[in-house]
């Protein structure tokens, strides 16, 4: 037996004790946690945080209000492989350029 995720998260709160001491006003502390947590979430359901994030930002506002929780991490992948045709290409415009692909060393 082992207890290697808690001392993990353990350790990023300590890490966070030392950064939290830092922001200006509390409002700006609330902002950060809600986006911590988020990221937290994305990683325990591995899902990439960024992709997550960009998707939902462009979604919500055409979401209904009583169903926020299917956009949750946790609910996200279902939710995204149920969406329809008009929300799929609210989170994935057809003018989005595509990934620019791997960086080519010139040496």
């Amino acid at each position: 037996m082992h207890n290697n995720d808690s001392e993990r998260e353990l350790r990023s709160l300590k890490k966070g004790l030392d950064n939290w001491m830092h922001f200006e006003t509390k409002a700006g502390l609330e902002v950060y946690t809600v986006y911590r947590s988020l990221i937290a979430s994305c990683a325990l359901h591995r899902l990439n945080p960024y992709d997550y994030l960009e998707e939902v930002l462009r979604l919500v506002r055409h979401w209904p209000a009583d169903r926020f929780v299917e956009l949750a991490p946790k609910h996200w992948l279902t939710t995204r492989a149920g969406l329809d045709e008009r929300l799929r290409r609210v989170i994935h415009p057809p003018w989005r350029r595509p990934d620019p692909g791997p960086i080519i060393n010139a040496a």
